[in-house]
């Protein structure tokens, strides 16, 4: 894995979770860990999903980043969302804010409302 803080660009592979969803089918998917492992085995850096404890403890097994992520249309689940993320051990989180029908004024007061949460939190950072 590619050492942060070098000074140089560094790009990254992540898979996302969501794309092993009903792998190998629906009735019965692969559990988190057996996705991880296929995650590393594939040569990827790291995954994406709403990070967890056990992401955490998957992510340090198989040597692997976490990208956080959540969706939300509402601002007062932000927070909890933006900490159950950092505490996973996320190193950037994606987040999807509103829903198909959000008006752009509403859109621009919920990314103001989650950026100020992320720096109160200290989980924001430009990369």
């Amino acid at each position: 894995m590619a050492q942060a803080n070098s000074g140089k660009p560094c790009i990254r592979h992540i898979a996302n979770l969501w794309s092993l969803r009903d792998t190998p089918n629906a009735k019965k998917p692969w559990p988190l860990e057996k996705k991880i492992e296929a995650v590393k085995e594939a040569g990827f850096d790291g995954f994406t999903d709403l990070a967890t404890p056990k992401h955490r403890k998957l992510a340090e097994k198989y040597g692997l980043i976490i990208v956080g992520y959540f969706s939300s249309a509402k601002p007062d689940d932000f927070r909890p969302l933006l900490m159950q993320n950092k505490d996973a051990g996320a190193k950037l989180i994606n987040i999807q804010l509103g829903d198909h029908d959000t008006t752009s004024s509403d859109a621009v007061r919920m990314a103001l409302r989650v950026m100020l949460e992320g720096e109160a939190l200290k989980a924001s950072a430009v990369r």
